[in-house]
């Protein structure tokens, strides 16, 4: 077996959303590509997009697994698209890769995994929610909504609603942005569906709880007002390499077996998570 094999993972044990029931870790015997995180390492928002990224016209992104693209310089990176049944919210994700690493599952034998280049190629994520063409009109409306903030994890000048004069009277709203925020990602919840919580009526400030004891605010939409969702790239983040779940029936040997024939370039963890 010619894989370089590392000892220290790039995650973390602990329930994920996309896990069967919720409650598990990732699945034994699984392959996963992850992101290097370190805690030493710069904040998850400077990878993320604002405005989220639109893909060119010809990207035909799949659904299920990942999509290699390459680059004028000839490095492979990767698309995936993360599915919106196990995360409706783009910050289930994001919050969720901040706590535990950002790792999505790969298919072993895939072709493109010859291709990436330690420490250079990265990986771009999609979402069905990341850009909604009605963004702006959406903004405006928050900001008439008394006790209402707008969240931009990114940029906080965009988190200005109003701007004042200088001995503070007189609010007016704030220039529009030139461009839709990432801010939209923290607006949308539902307050009927699993998981989430309404807190405050007057507001529409709700709580997401996610699996693991954990969760995060984030608002309903404004009444009557509907989103035009367009499937964009929200994060885009270095490839730290490959973590293999140990199976207690022997079957990750299968999967290293898989990695190593499709001559895996990139370092490979075998974790008991």
């Amino acid at each position: 077996m010619t894989l370089k094999m590392v000892s220290q993972p790039w995650t973390s044990a602990g329930p994920r959303a996309c896990s069967p029931d919720e409650e598990s870790g990732r699945q034994e015997g699984g392959a996963y590509l992850t992101v290097a995180t370190s805690p030493f390492g710069r904040p998850w928002q400077e990878f993320t997009f604002c405005p989220p990224l639109l893909l060119p016209a010809d990207l035909k992104v799949s659904a299920q697994g990942q999509t290699a693209i390459t680059q004028a310089d000839g490095i492979v990176h990767l698309v995936d698209w993360v599915g919106e049944n196990s995360y409706p919210y783009i910050p289930d994700y994001l919050l969720e890769g901040a706590r535990l690493g950002w790792s999505n599952r790969i298919n072993p034998k895939s072709s493109w995994l010859r291709q990436l280049t330690p420490r250079r190629s990265q990986i771009i994520y999609v979402h069905a929610h990341a850009h909604d063409a009605n963004g702006r009109d959406l903004r405006e409306r928050v900001a008439h909504i008394k006790d209402r903030p707008w969240t931009c994890r990114k940029h906080a000048d965009h988190n200005q609603l109003w701007t004042y004069e200088d001995d503070g009277t007189n609010p007016l709203l704030a220039p529009a942005l030139d461009h839709v925020c990432q801010g939209i990602w923290w607006q949308g919840l539902n307050p009927r569906a699993q998981r989430v919580e309404l807190l405050d009526k007057a507001t529409g400030r709700c709580q997401r709880n996610m699996p693991g004891d954990w969760s995060w605010e984030g608002y309903t939409f404004p009444e009557g007002y509907t989103p035009d969702w367009v499937p964009t790239a929200f994060m885009r983040a270095p490839i730290g390499g490959i973590e293999v779940v140990a199976a207690s029936d022997g079957s990750h040997a299968k999967t290293l077996e898989g990695l190593d024939a499709a001559h895996c370039g990139l370092p490979v963890c075998l974790t008991e998570w």
